[in-house]
């Protein structure tokens, strides 16, 4: 970045959990023959992108419902994402 270079940090969202979730900020994903079936046009026909994708992902913990009490801010977590959506930034998971 250049002495010039101007940049303003923001923040895209403010989640608040519901009790029993946890909001994880995925750091690394998966990359397996659906997502690539998936993006050829193979499996799951989608008209546009963004596609759904990523069916597992790790991320760190960055906030957790008042009932959750096994796991907590910072800890890394490997989610299997049933949804297709583990290329998401940020995904929100229920502790069970």
């Amino acid at each position: 970045m250049s002495a010039n270079s101007h940049y303003k940090q923001i923040q895209v969202f403010n989640y608040s959990t519901n009790r029993d979730e946890i909001l994880v900020k995925n750091l690394f994903v998966g990359i397996n023959a659906t997502d690539l079936n998936i993006t050829a046009g193979r499996y799951f026909k989608h008209s546009d992108p963004p596609y759904p994708l990523g069916i597992e992902a790790l991320g760190q913990i960055v906030k957790t419902g008042s009932a959750i009490k096994n796991y907590s801010v910072g800890q890394y977590l490997v989610v299997k994402c049933g949804k297709l959506r583990g290329y998401s930034e940020y995904l929100v998971i229920t502790a069970n």
